[in-house]
């Protein structure tokens, strides 16, 4: 079903298999034709209001318990009362705002919606007429209204289908809008009514709660159980009441003073206390996401359309206490609906005096550090968000009204909260799901990059720079690689960052980093050498046992066990290996969620035992980092034991005695991974060569590796695709580095040809 607009909904039920009984395909053919019809005329829109009658049918015709044409009714009907709306001015910024009930998304602007509706991208594209006849708004108040609002959104509540709960709440949104727009007695009493139910329906659903369940911790994980029967009721309701709110807009208030009053035909409405307990319990402790994405959508459709609700200290709290739960959860859809309230409650806190104050001194202590760390989780939509909303907040305003007092620094608000941002990233880097524990190694991270090496903001982490390191070194062990990896480049960090603190921790980080560069994943390995890169510059420390192990794991390669391509791939495409496997749900987080998993949608757990060549392959990743330091040590002005110390242990002649140890262990072929290998050799040379020095590297490099980098470029070489193209690459870069001329000279005194193309590829090979 395609629900995008009104049109293509009832032609997808044309198309329906198995097709819908004939009463209901005659109604839509009928729809449809009137739907075309209307593309003729000048008002689009007015061949489907004058004809109401059609969508009662479609709701009267013997369906079978087939869900598509109550969801294309409730869809028109929706449509209808929104034409009935406009058409009586309500286009200001009194019309309230389209609750987004098929999931927390950012909300599109008005002005876009308008120019949605202006460029027909629905049923009722053209412009309204000023005003529509009296004698329609009162057969639609005795006809359509009725039966739809008074009994098939009742009836409707808990629908199997999700998409039709979700068009239940938008036909109550839509009809609260039309009642504010035309002051009908009819439609007030309807809304009212209607609001009564929802009410009594949410407060019924609401105390089935555990009463003496207590609120979670920060750190809450809610349990990833598919517990979805049996909420569906609270669920719309809770959308339908977001959707009242923001269909009334204006004449919706929120009193914390006040119990919940609507009298029959009265213009506002209002809620008390009673209502914002229940959202709060919905949102913060309800076992399913579904309902608390809706709470967080309710709460947010308040502070949109409640007058000075911002203002009230008790809501204030709520807010706080809400977020500092969700924007934590374990679902993403909670996590960006949380994330879309977060930043209306701080963007309305602004706008209000002395907002900035008040958001700095009890907001930021509780929101702070998950706004932080929610800029790097894994889901792109509560990433991306979430980095848009930390730029709102503190980019400086360039509102002429505003002072600099107004602006707020990053940073000094990071520092200011330390304590409670590192107690945060620690309890993160602890949690059950895998996502949530690299997202606060990045976090960590962050911390070192931005404070530590910023002489102003320094000293304000320092005093908790153990217990961060302490975190990151336990996520060294955890089964998931991309938190390995981004543990690896954080102590990294950390180690240059503050290398007196880290002092006592080098033994063990350096026996971890050395480790992991024979881990299973490349990248793994290529961060381990990044952060061992990084302990070289900030210690001046006795290297032998680096060197050591550098020695070792080079020729490593040749014990390699022997296999041929065939075989590999026959491996590969073995049924026996891939039989009998647990299997996943992408829908079940119960395997993801455990930090010591078996497995699971995206878990990143390897499950193969390491290979030596996989050794080799880290120690050219460390042979760059080498060659990094020899120029840092060559470029950087330093004191007489410095650089005795380090020229000591990283010289020229140490690296060509390496570099002719790496390059017979990249001679082997006896294995198909072997290309591989040679293509991580390829990738990083370019590097290592600027590292060193064109004359240097000249002199004494080049002629190593030629011969290996031409036998690769041959196209009547068995080697892989990646490797070919690697080494085309290399030959092209050093070419452009040492000079195009000397290269194809070198190359022919090895009996090679190579020409460096018009395209900038290369051309020939061994003669």
């Amino acid at each position: 079903m395609d629900f995008s607009s009104s049109q293509r909904a009832v032609r997808s039920l044309l198309r329906r298999t198995p097709k819908l009984p004939e009463a209901t395909l005659h109604v839509a053919k009928e729809l449809n034709e009137r739907q075309e019809s209307s593309k003729s005329t000048t008002n689009a829109s007015l061949p489907t209001v004058q004809a109401p009658e059609l969508i009662l049918k479609l709701f009267h015709a013997e369906n079978e318990g087939r869900w598509e044409p109550l969801a294309v009714g409730l869809l028109l009907t929706a449509e209808y009362l929104d034409f009935l709306s406009r058409s009586n001015d309500l286009k200001d910024e009194d019309g309230g705002d389209v609750v987004y009930v098929d999931g927390p998304r950012k909300p599109l602007l008005k002005s876009t919606l308008l120019e949605n509706e202006t460029n027909g991208k629905s049923l009722n594209a053209s412009p309204s007429p000023s005003h529509l006849p009296d004698e329609w708004i009162h057969a639609a108040a005795t006809t359509i209204c009725k039966f739809v609002l008074c009994d098939l959104c009742r009836q409707n509540l808990e629908h199997d289908e999700p998409r039709v709960r979700t068009l239940v709440a938008r036909v109550i949104g839509s009809h609260a809008r039309l009642a504010c727009a035309t002051g009908h007695p009819s439609f007030l009493q309807q809304r009212n009514e209607v609001w009564s139910y929802i009410g009594s329906s949410l407060r019924t659903q609401a105390a089935m709660f555990d009463e003496d369940r207590e609120l979670p911790s920060p750190d809450f994980q809610a349990p990833a159980l598919d517990d979805t029967t049996g909420w569906r009721s609270l669920e719309t309701n809770i959308l339908a009441l977001a959707s009242s709110i923001g269909g009334s807009a204006s004449h919706y208030n929120l009193s914390i003073d006040t119990s919940t009053s609507v009298s029959d035909q009265s213009e506002n409405i209002s809620d008390g206390m009673e209502y914002l307990d229940i959202l709060e319990n919905c949102a913060s402790k309800h076992i399913n996401r579904h309902v608390r994405a809706a709470a967080l959508q309710c709460l947010e459709q308040m502070i949109h359309h409640s007058n000075n609700i911002i203002l009230q200290e008790t809501f204030v709290n709520c807010l706080i206490r809400v977020l500092k739960i969700c924007l934590a959860d374990n679902w993403s859809q909670v996590r960006m609906a949380a994330s879309v309230l977060h930043r209306v409650f701080i963007l309305q806190m602004f706008d209000c005096e002395g907002g900035t104050e008040a958001v700095s001194r009890k907001v930021f202590p509780a929101l702070l550090p998950a706004m932080c760390l929610n800029r790097f989780y894994l889901a792109q939509g509560v990433q991306l968000y979430s980095k848009e909303t930390w730029k709102l907040i503190f980019t400086p305003s360039s509102s002429p009204s505003s002072s600099s007092e107004d602006n707020l620094n990053a940073a000094m608000e990071v520092c200011n909260n330390a304590s409670r941002v590192c107690r945060f990233y620690v309890k993160m880097a602890d949690a059950d799901n895998h996502v949530v524990r690299e997202a606060a190694c990045q976090a960590i991270a962050e911390l070192a990059d931005r404070l530590g090496s910023n002489p102003n903001y320094k000293s304000y982490l320092e005093p908790y720079v153990p217990m961060l390191l302490q975190s990151l070194c336990m996520c060294f062990h955890d089964e998931s690689w991309p938190v390995r990896d981004e543990a690896c480049l954080a102590c990294g960090t950390f180690v240059k960052a503050y290398p007196r603190a880290c002092l006592n921790d080098l033994p063990m980080l350096f026996e971890r980093w050395t480790d992991h560069l024979c881990d299973q994943i490349w990248s793994v390995r290529e961060d381990a050498a990044v952060a061992l890169g990084d302990a070289l510059r900030a210690y001046v420390y006795d290297r032998s046992f680096l060197m050591s192990v550098i020695e070792s794991n080079i020729p490593l390669a040749k014990d390699q066990p022997a296999m041929t391509r065939e075989e590999y791939i026959a491996r590969q495409n073995d049924a026996a290996l891939h039989t009998d496997s647990q299997l996943y749900s992408c829908g079940s987080l119960a395997p993801k969620l455990k930090k010591r998993s078996h497995g699971g949608c995206s878990d990143c757990k390897v499950n193969r035992d390491r290979m030596p060549w996989e050794a080799t392959d880290g120690c050219i990743y460390m042979l760059r980092e080498l060659s990094s330091f020899y120029a840092y040590v060559r470029n950087n002005d330093m004191d007489d034991d410095k650089l005795k110390n380090a020229m000591a242990y990283v010289n020229d002649e140490l690296i060509v005695t390496l570099m002719k140890k790496l390059l017979d262990a990249c001679r082997v072929k006896h294995f198909p991974q072997s290309d591989d290998l040679r293509a991580t050799l390829f990738k990083q040379l370019p590097t290592i060569a600027r590292n060193i020095g064109k004359t240097t590297f000249k002199r004494k490099y080049l002629n190593l590796f030629l011969k290996l980098l031409m036998d690769n470029v041959r196209s009547n070489d068995v080697a892989s695709a990646s490797c070919k193209f690697a080494a085309s690459q290399c030959c092209e870069q050093l070419a452009n580095f040492v000079g195009v001329s000397i290269f194809r000279g070198r190359c022919e005194e090895i009996g090679a040809h190579w020409e460096l193309s018009s395209s900038g590829h290369r051309s020939g090979g061994v003669v």
